[in-house]
């Protein structure tokens, strides 16, 4: 599974520290792919999966919940880059619903494929 070289976007708070935001997209199939590092650029979270079989909207991505603790969960959900859409999937090979989020428009430097 390929990704396109992911950009700094912004910052997020994780674990009380300032963390970089990164978006990058899998090369299958265009979807969002985020990660986050820490500020001497190593690498911290992969806060989306990509599960091919799987329909979502171009400004949604596959949260892997089962990562991360329930305290930086909590810290994702209240971060201003996401919302919850209520979707939930079904993991393929394992027996677990993944959420979806939606990613916020992050002032302007990502388009998704706005009608004009």
């Amino acid at each position: 599974m390929g990704l396109k070289l992911p950009e700094k976007v912004g910052r997020i708070t994780l674990d009380n520290e300032d963390m970089w935001l990164y978006l990058g997209y899998y090369t299958e199939n265009e979807r969002i792919a985020l990660m986050v590092s820490t500020e001497d650029g190593e690498p911290y979270a992969k806060l989306s999966t990509n599960i091919i079989e799987i329909d979502i909207e171009p400004d949604e991505f596959m949260f892997p919940w089962y990562n991360f603790t329930p305290d930086l969960i909590r810290e994702i959900s209240d971060s201003p880059y996401f919302e919850d859409t209520g979707k939930r999937v079904e993991s393929v090979g394992r027996d677990l619903e993944i959420p979806v989020l939606r990613l916020r428009p992050l002032i302007g430097m990502i388009d998704f494929g706005s009608e004009e």
